[in-house]
């Protein structure tokens, strides 16, 4: 396999105009997730090399949870085992590592920064995956990166890192080939606050590299065009929007200029608004804005990547997206101008750190990430089976429900939908509406709450986190407090009452920031059962050091899975066996952990389990009276949840990146942030709706019952307003 890799880079990726996808969309790469892979306690950045020259991609995992370094070898079909004498033990808070050759001797070292111990480390590789401790030295501060680079060009590999003690400056060690290193001349770069991130790069041409720095308190990057001897001149700004956090350089529109890719996400005008700009290049180290740019993207730009996503010839930036959880997928048509892939963004927990190479073979590139959730691999999905677009009924194939104030929380049960609406005036908390379809007949109950205008549930929003309707019930989880966080658990029968709190959870993850305490989420409901997850943290820790650092030891306990009866709580199963509750349906309720998926009766007794696949875990679950559908890396499996044998694996092609939302005996149901896909399960067959509302900024959520498929959207003109849409089953067979 050819070792293939790209640059960094980051982002987050927005809600995007809802569009007609169908066949055409299908050459577009999308990505699903492995589980997640052995490594230590919050890796926060590795390097990707081939470091025992074999020809296949491999990983050097920084752990800045556990002070060391996984090795992780490849075995080019996209699996990936421990190195021998690995972990390797590094300073304290690896925050940065890179791979080269040091010492000229053809074997990739490692080079590893350390945040709390404040010094940079160099791993001699012995070309089979080992590695034994070489140079060191400290760095008077807290270094934030690590870059390889020929500053002086000498032809020997030079240091450059980031490193903050009061302000922050440069520290470049300039490398004699031979595996040592001397201090170079220290570069200050007048950032005194917030974060940064540099790149280094020849930017006009005249074969000195230049330094690019991304400050994250301020609103613009800075060019200091190199001298050629590890020095840098006076700094030009580039205007990059409010907070750049992630930076990447290449040639995006093809001029033979480089040109920058910018992630910004401080807030502007009070606005959170996380962006990419796309800076092109004038070959002599200016820059002006490209058509189209910024960009916004969904969440805070922690990493960017440049590569040839989709194979065609064209650069394409790929964004990780660390607080809304995914990495979005840029496609470039070599102008310097930027589409989402039709699937983007792409579902991964918390990623900080994002690299791509083709990790299996297959000639196309992957991705791999690195954050508190853990590390884990993003493989692109097979290109068949092919989505094929839905057929056009004749006649009015939907019924429409009209909501005032704007959607934010669906659920379904049989022909019932509940949703959360935000409030019309700033003295209101919103209402739960519940719709009987096809008819007009609905209720609606209001969000209020003790805690509502506090700190964490301003007025407006009602501050509902989940919601559930099942079993004659509807309920949600409404969040308040200020520096501790309140969750309240909240139902109400549909045949009549006011809505009463069920239960109360009380932790420090407030303001605070601190997970102590005890916690309930995960509501689902439908087919008979309600149900909610509720759990403990206990946290053991240094003196006066927050629990939501690597030095703690995070530990949950007295977990348990809770169904609501008749307006009260029922526990019905106890221990470590009882979360995540997973899924609800057909009076049934199923678990998913690392060994089994384990689906249980309403009452808590086991009815069956399913073995957990090796190296192929579920991604998500969905359950029905007659059918456990089950999400893994590129298939869908079907079971009988009664005994929990399989009835068919369905290969899903570019679909499997969509989430599980919903199954029935006929059908199951995928969701992806601009299209949602039928399949059937008698044949495999997948369609994409026909969804149609230009005026629909996105599909709020989407779920399909035993009666047929729910799902919402909102229009902001000329009022905000939000809409449901259901099609019965038939209907939905009938578009095949």
């Amino acid at each position: 396999m050819r070792l293939r890799g790209i640059g960094t880079l980051a982002a987050q990726a927005g809600l995007f105009s809802l569009v007609l996808v169908a066949a055409a969309g299908a050459a577009d790469p999308s990505y699903t997730p492995s589980g997640r892979l052995a490594v230590g306690r919050l890796p926060n950045s590795f390097a990707v090399a081939d470091l025992n020259r074999d020809g296949h991609v491999d990983f050097a995992v920084g752990n800045h949870g556990s002070d060391d370094l996984t090795v992780l070898l490849g075995n080019g079909a996209g699996g990936f085992n421990p190195a021998a004498g690995s972990p390797i033990a590094v300073g304290d808070g690896p925050s940065g590592v890179a791979a080269t050759d040091v010492n000229a001797d053809g074997k990739t070292d490692l080079v590893v920064a350390d945040e709390r111990s404040n010094d940079v480390r160099v791993l001699m590789g012995d070309g089979a995956g080992g590695f034994a401790p070489g140079y060191s030295r400290r760095v008077g501060g807290s270094p934030a990166q690590v870059v390889t680079v020929d500053l002086n060009g000498d032809g020997h590999v030079n240091l450059a890192l980031p490193v903050w003690q009061e302000d922050w400056r440069i520290a470049v060690l300039l490398g004699n080939g031979e595996g040592g290193f001397a201090p170079g001349p220290p570069v200050g770069i007048g950032v005194r606050h917030g974060t940064a991130q540099i790149a280094l790069a020849d930017l006009n041409g005249d074969a000195h590299r230049d330094l690019v720095v991304a400050n994250g308190d301020s609103r613009a990057v800075s060019v200091r065009l190199g001298v050629g001897d590890g020095r840098f001149g006076v700094a030009s700004t580039v205007p990059a929007g409010n907070g750049p956090s992630a930076l990447a350089v290449a040639d995006l529109n093809r001029d033979g200029r480089l040109d920058l890719a910018v992630g910004t996400q401080a807030s502007d005008a009070g606005n959170y608004q996380p962006r990419l700009s796309i800076m092109l290049g004038n070959g002599a180290g200016g820059f002006r804005r490209a058509a189209g740019s910024p960009m916004a993207v969904p969440g805070a730009p922690s990493s960017l990547r440049v590569g040839d996503l989709n194979t065609d010839g064209r650069l394409d930036v790929a964004v990780a997206n660390s607080d809304a959880d995914s990495v979005t997928a840029l496609l470039g048509d070599g102008a310097g101008r930027f589409r989402p892939a039709t699937d983007s963004p792409f579902p991964v927990p918390s990623p900080l750190e994002l690299a791509a190479a083709d990790l299996n073979g297959d000639g196309g590139l992957d991705f791999a990430v690195a954050g508190p959730d853990g590390f884990r691999v993003l493989f692109r999905t097979p290109s068949t089976p092919a989505v094929a677009r839905g057929r056009a009924l004749t006649g009015r194939p939907d019924v429409v429900f009209s909501t005032g104030g704007l959607i934010t929380k669906l659920a379904a049960d049989g022909n019932r939908v509940a949703v959360k609406t935000t409030a019309k005036s700033s003295r209101s908390c919103g209402r739960i509406v519940v719709w009987t379809a096809p008819g007009r007949r609905s209720k609606s109950f209001s969000t209020s709450n003790p805690g509502c205008g506090s700190i964490l549930c301003p007025r407006g929003s009602g501050c509902v986190d989940e919601l559930a309707l099942g079993d004659g019930q509807v309920a949600w989880i409404s969040r308040s407090g200020g520096n501790n966080l309140e969750l309240m658990v909240i139902a109400a029968r549909l045949a009549g009452g006011a809505p009463k709190t069920i239960e109360r959870a009380f932790n420090g993850a407030g303001a605070g920031g601190d997970p102590k305490g005890s916690w309930v989420g995960t509501l689902l409901g439908g087919g008979g059962v309600i149900a909610y997850s509720a759990w403990s943290v206990v946290c053991e820790a240094p003196s006066e050091t927050a629990c939501d650092t690597g030095e703690a030891t995070v530990s949950v306990k007295n977990e348990r899975v809770v169904r609501l009866s008749a307006g009260r709580r029922v526990v019905v199963k106890r221990g470590p066996g009882s979360r995540p509750l997973s899924a609800v349906g057909g009076g049934r309720m199923a678990v998913a952990q690392d060994d089994a998926v384990t689906v249980f009766a309403r009452t808590g007794v086991r009815v069956s389990r399913v073995a957990v696949v090796p190296g192929n875990p579920p991604r998500a679950i969905a359950l029905s009276r007659t059918r456990l559908a089950i999400t893994r890396t590129v298939t869908l499996d079907v079971h009988n949840p009664a005994t929990g044998a399989k009835v068919k694996s369905i290969p899903l092609g570019p679909a499997a990146a969509l989430r599980l939302v919903g199954v029935n005996s006929r059908l199951v149901l995928l969701r992806g942030p601009r299209r949602l896909v039928l399949v059937r399960l008698s044949d495999g067959k997948l369609i994409a709706l026909p969804i149609s509302s230009s005026r629909a900024a996105s599909i709020v959520e989407a779920r399909l019952t035993e009666a047929g498929l729910f799902y919402a959207y909102n229009l902001r003109r000329p009022s905000p307003s939000g809409r449901i849409v259901y099609q019965p089953t038939t209907r939905l067979l009938a578009r095949f």
